[in-house]
């Protein structure tokens, strides 16, 4: 599993299938354990779950399709290569 960046999107290659269920919801818990990012919206809903965030200034936007599975996570660049440092951390423990 590895991530990288483009265009200030955080891009994950799963070649291990993992569950990226679960990559999703340690993101989310490491983001909410995260007392400098602020959880601005957390919709969990059936077909898709979507979590909004702040983060030094920029926007996060994390998005999980029943379908698709995890999508590519959207920032700023003001936060990007912060966040991306903690996908890469969850990604290397899961």
């Amino acid at each position: 599993m590895k991530a990288f960046i483009r265009d200030n999107t955080i891009l994950i290659e799963n070649f291990e299938l993992k569950s990226e269920r679960a990559i999703f919801e340690a993101i989310v818990e490491e983001f909410k354990l995260n007392n400098d990012i602020i959880i601005k919206r957390e919709i969990m809903g059936p077909s898709e779950d979507i979590v909004s965030a702040e983060y030094n200034s920029g926007e996060i936007f994390l998005y999980y399709d029943v379908d698709y599975e995890l999508c590519p996570i959207r920032c700023s660049d003001s936060n990007i290569q912060q966040v991306f440092e903690i996908v890469n951390k969850v990604i290397n423990n899961i």
